[in-house]
């Protein structure tokens, strides 16, 4: 980008090992990088001369890191869960979950314009809650993956040689597989795991798998285990010792198993944490909104943990599980310009961005490049101005982009929310059409059909690590390892949608490609129309309501909600 110049000032929390907080500073930016940070009174820094500081009014942090996401979901409003679970494998078998969660998304992920709306829209939700990075989109075709490449950063692909791409995976490594998997995140600057989710000996089982041999163990400091609520005090020092960290998300464990991840004994362990909110079915709807569950249930569950600690989890100690700290996650000289500013300058630091909702954020800056501001700051060019109301205040959005992702050049948030509104409204007419395709070969659908590409819906596909083996003289053993995915598809995986049946052929023309059998007649039942998730907490005067309404949530956090 240019070489733009700009001086922010206001209160600075730099989120640095020392603590360090200048009560009236400026932030000099020149081009991507954060080129000084001074005293208000200090003279200008050299290259400066004649730009005055604005005066944010502001309390200056770095910008929001998410390490866990499933973002594509987050159109969805949030789940009143119906019981008291005990590990991940069980609520996704309760009938309203197809009909509410899978069967909406394996809808509207095979529908290109919808894929391209759904990207847009819950890339805005980031936005508003502060976040600079987060996990990523991902599309397939019948011929390629890639991820979303956005406005926000992406951990998985972050399109910086400087910033190392993390890997991510939800489904649980085999106990046989554990040799095979230390070897392949060994390899990794960082890898994130779905880790004994839930509360019980099952979900526990499923990190004592990764021990293998003699006392060894498949874990190496690139390893991030999300969730990890089921771990014990003497699972915690594993991890520690072995360099390993983990992805807290108090909301949504709580609201499925009523316990989450036992922090105290984490963070007594030396193991580092870091936060993310889930998704919206049942999680927050933004890193801004976790925040404030993770303080509440910090208090609630006596864990020692500060309002500093929380922002950590958010901000510094995120950038290190990605080995991205030497660019990002505090305020610094030489660093990205990644920041978000609350408005205000008084109080507390640390509690003063938790208590912020959605309408106090006045910027927020991505490689010095302003991608949300308070228009009384006039930090965006009027041609690439989006206006919106956030509560009770008016907002600025900027989604230009010269390479912009071709999935959504030119569509705008309000385009994409009035194209979702209609089609969950829509849903079981949507679901008929994508359903029935028409049978036809391989080359006939790459030509025609305009559904060549889908949200790859991570949720719904538990992938196993297992070796891979490969024939050969001799007994079978592995000779390498990798994520064992499902086959090569036009479509989205038919076992995520709700209340289906569908009948295939014995053959199809375009088997002899190699490639995986198209469904050609499907009955559906089961989806109904749906509301539309907001995007903010602010301005939503039901939504902390509907939060204190799930049934499992422990009553010590509901009240400090």
């Amino acid at each position: 980008m240019p070489d733009v110049k700009l001086a922010l000032k206001g209160r600075i929390v730099t989120m640095d090992a020392a603590g360090t907080v200048i009560k009236n500073g400026v932030l000099w930016i020149a081009g991507n990088r954060i080129a000084a940070i001074t005293n208000a009174t200090d003279s200008t820094p050299a290259g400066f001369s004649g730009i005055a500081p604005l005066a944010t009014k502001s309390t200056l942090y770095p910008g929001l890191i998410e390490l866990h996401n499933h973002l594509c979901y987050n159109i969805l409003t949030l789940w009143q869960v119906p019981k008291l679970y005990s590990n991940r494998d069980q609520w996704p078998n309760h009938k309203d979950y197809g009909k509410l969660i899978s069967g909406p998304m394996g809808t509207l992920g095979s529908i290109p314009e919808q894929v391209a709306a759904i990207s847009r829209y819950t890339e805005a939700k980031c936005l508003l809650g502060g976040v600079t990075a987060s996990q990523g989109i991902t599309i397939r075709s019948f011929s390629t993956r890639r991820y979303y490449r956005g406005i926000i950063r992406n951990v998985e692909a972050p399109l910086d040689k400087l910033l190392p791409a993390a890997d991510a995976k939800i489904g649980d490594v085999m106990a046989v597989s554990a040799q095979s998997f230390l070897k392949a995140i060994s390899k990794k600057s960082c890898f994130l795991l779905h880790l004994s989710e839930g509360r019980d000996a099952h979900a526990r089982r499923r990190f004592l798998d990764l021990k293998f041999g003699d006392g060894k163990w498949a874990i190496a400091p690139s390893l991030c285990g999300i969730h990890a609520a089921a771990l014990k005090p003497e699972d915690f020092q594993i991890m520690a010792a072995h360099g390993a960290s983990m992805v807290w998300s108090p909301s949504s464990n709580l609201m499925l198993y009523g316990a989450t991840a036992d922090v105290a004994a984490a963070s007594a362990a030396g193991v580092r944490i870091s936060l993310g909110s889930d998704w919206s079915p049942s999680g927050s709807r933004n890193l801004l909104a976790e925040l404030k569950f993770a303080r509440a249930a910090a208090q609630a569950f006596n864990t020692g943990l500060t309002s500093r600690d929380i922002v950590a989890m958010a901000t510094s100690t995120p950038a290190a599980i990605l080995r991205w700290n030497d660019h990002l996650g505090t305020l610094a000289t030489g660093k990205y310009a990644d920041i978000i500013a609350v408005k205000g300058t008084t109080g507390n630091p640390y509690d003063h961005l938790i208590n912020a909702d959605e309408s106090d954020l006045r910027l927020v800056m991505i490689g010095g490049r302003s991608r949300l501001a308070d228009p009384a700051l006039d930090l965006i060019p009027a041609a690439n101005v989006e206006t919106i109301s956030v509560g009770a205040a008016t907002r600025e959005l900027d989604f230009e982009e010269a390479d912009s992702d071709p999935l959504v050049a030119g569509l705008t948030l309000a385009g994409a929310e009035a194209r979702l509104k209609d089609a969950l409204q829509r849903l079981p007419e949507l679901a008929a059409d994508v359903l029935a395709p028409k049978a036809m070969s391989l080359p006939s659908v790459a030509k025609s059909s305009p559904r060549t590409w889908f949200l790859d819906l991570d949720h719904e596909e538990f992938e196993s690590f297992t070796p891979k083996r490969r024939k050969r003289k001799g007994a079978g053993t592995p000779k390498a390892a990798s994520l064992v995915k499902p086959a090569q598809r036009l479509g989205p995986p038919l076992h995520m949608l709700a209340g289906f049946k569908v009948e295939r052929p014995k053959k199809l023309a375009m088997e002899k490609a190699g490639a995986a059998k198209l469904p050609i007649r499907a009955k559906v039942a089961g989806l109904v129309p749906l509301q539309l998730d907001k995007l903010t907490v602010a301005g939503d005067k039901d939504y902390w309501k509907n939060l204190k309404a799930q049934m499992n949530i422990p009553k010590a956090v509901k009240d400090l909600l």
